[in-house]
């Protein structure tokens, strides 16, 4: 598992029901009743479908994977937690790179760096998107946490260091890293209606961080 895991943010569409409708707005195709409109949507040609531009915030995704109750019955922590015999059925091996968010970034970015306000903006867009209460408190703790203060001057250079490393640690790297504590330590209640002792059977977890980085 390289650079992702069903909890990232942008591992489950959220709100594909109204992309979808919007789709089917757009294209002429009926929102009240579902199987119209999945008919409808069938017989539109891919050219006509890839061409609409459905507006989704960032780090999250329009379509994708649902919790729809029948191939994905619950939110996948949930999974994790408390179906043993789905999620350690196995070794699992998972990892990151050195830096994963680089794609949010142009390539003028990468040499000279950016400044405050271009940080605060992504970190504020960030926030406003991942999380619903709290948001001031949260942005000025992950803007104090990123930013090496022990520097006597932040370089813009050092600036966008940080704001990677935000990116990187918020829409990746902890999602991956809490997959991998669920896998090796893990604590499912035995009220649960799915604990059975016997199919905890130890597995093996391992973790890397691929750091090479090309010029």
């Amino acid at each position: 598992m390289q650079s992702g895991s069903a909890l990232c943010p942008w591992a489950i569409a959220r709100d594909a029901v109204t992309h979808t409708h919007r789709l089917a707005q757009i294209l002429d195709c009926p929102t009240q009743d579902s199987m119209a409109l999945i008919e409808c949507l069938r017989r539109k040609r891919l050219e006509d479908i890839m061409a609409v531009h459905i507006p989704v915030p960032d780090h999250l995704s329009g379509f994708g994977p649902t919790v729809d109750g029948i191939v994905l019955p619950h939110d996948p922590v949930y999974l994790m937690e408390t179906k043993p015999d789905l999620f350690l059925r196995y070794d699992l091996l998972l990892g990151t790179t050195r830096v994963e968010s680089y794609f949010s970034f142009s390539s003028l970015e990468e040499i000279s760096g950016i400044d405050t306000n271009r940080r605060d903006k992504i970190l504020r867009t960030l926030v406003r998107n991942l999380y619903t209460h709290h948001l001031q408190q949260i942005f000025l703790m992950v803007s104090n946490e990123y930013m090496d203060w022990s520097l006597p001057h932040l370089h813009a250079t050092d600036i966008f260091a940080g704001t990677v490393e935000a990116l990187s640690d918020v829409t990746v790297v902890s999602p991956m890293v809490r997959t991998g504590m669920l896998h090796s330590n893990p604590k499912f209640p035995p009220s649960s209606p799915s604990y059975k002792a016997p199919v905890l059977i130890p597995t093996k977890t391992y973790f890397y961080v691929f750091g090479h980085q090309t010029e």
